[in-house]
């Protein structure tokens, strides 16, 4: 049996909310990195400042698999193009750390990943990695993950995990995953609203931003007040983000500003995934062709 763990960086938690292995979901693990892991035969294809992260660290996570060889193809994969079972528990460990910000943004990462031919044998190492953090606000860097957010993560986890790719709803994980990691603000603005468009954005080209900030406002709002709210954020946000994209001058945009403009997009695109994430229908919904119809229908 495999064993492969990634290295949950940048947040000690005292006292631990767990003492052993806790299951997220369909065979991700949270846990104590076990003493073997940090030991000098298990770290010896690391850097230094790698085995000085892995010493620091509290915690895993961590997922076991049957594998033929490095490379072997995994069969739970759901994409259109093979990926191999390494590859495929390295993703499981991008979307624990993912589902995890959808309840609480904070600083726990996925960070450095080792995969062991046997579980237990440091000497088994075949394959060693690392993640990029999760960046965070500084309000939202002194939040602290407790045994109810880990609950809380594993549907959103679960529901991660089984949808397909290649379509609309997996490309807004994707985009979405690569804006947390981006710490340049330009560049991370711009990838929010990537995934914003490619989840609520329309199939036409016509009236780009009302049609997005109205689809926002309907879609995610609980009350007249509330879509009216969100309809002229996404707006007011949209409009940065054509600036940024066509080269429009920014300096006057003051760092405050830009926090909040991007504070604004990352919690449209926390509801937007609270709401789907647990519906079966609605994840069929942006999955497949239905998403632009059912969006068009939200004003009638």
């Amino acid at each position: 049996m495999w064993y492969a763990c990634s290295i949950a960086r940048n947040h000690l938690l005292e006292p631990s909310p767990i003492t052993g292995p806790f299951e997220l979901a369909s065979g991700v693990y949270i846990e104590p990195i076990p003493d073997w892991v940090k030991s000098e035969d298990a770290l010896q294809f690391l850097s230094w400042r790698q085995k000085e992260d892995v010493s620091d660290a509290q915690f895993a996570f961590s997922v076991r698999y049957e594998a033929e060889a490095i490379g072997s193809p995994s069969p739970e994969w759901k994409g259109s193009r093979p990926m191999s079972v390494q590859a495929y528990a390295d993703e499981k460990f991008s979307l624990a750390a993912f589902a995890l910000w959808l309840v609480k943004p904070s600083t726990l990462s996925s960070g450095v990943v080792l995969h062991f031919g046997e579980d237990g044998d440091p000497n088994s190492v075949r394959q060693t990695s690392e993640q990029f953090a999760i960046c965070v606000s500084e309000e939202e860097a002194d939040n602290v993950i407790t045994l109810e957010d880990l609950s809380a993560a594993g549907p959103f986890l679960s529901s991660l995990l089984s949808m397909s790719r290649d379509n609309a709803l997996w490309t807004t994980v994707y985009m979405t995953l690569l804006a947390l990691r981006e710490r340049r603000w330009e560049l991370r603005y711009l990838l929010q609203w990537v995934a914003l468009e490619a989840l609520l954005g329309s199939d036409s080209p016509n009236e780009v931003t009302f049609r997005l900030s109205q689809r926002i406002g309907l879609f995610l709002g609980e009350s007249r007040e509330d879509r009216r709210a969100l309809f002229r954020e996404a707006k007011d946000g949209y409009k940065w983000r054509s600036k940024i994209a066509h080269g429009g001058r920014l300096g006057n945009l003051t760092g405050e500003q830009s926090l909040r403009l991007s504070n604004a997009t990352e919690n449209i695109i926390r509801r937007s995934f609270h709401k789907i994430l647990p519906s079966s229908e609605l994840i069929d919904v942006f999955s497949g062709k239905k998403r632009e119809d059912m969006l068009e229908e939200l004003a009638f």
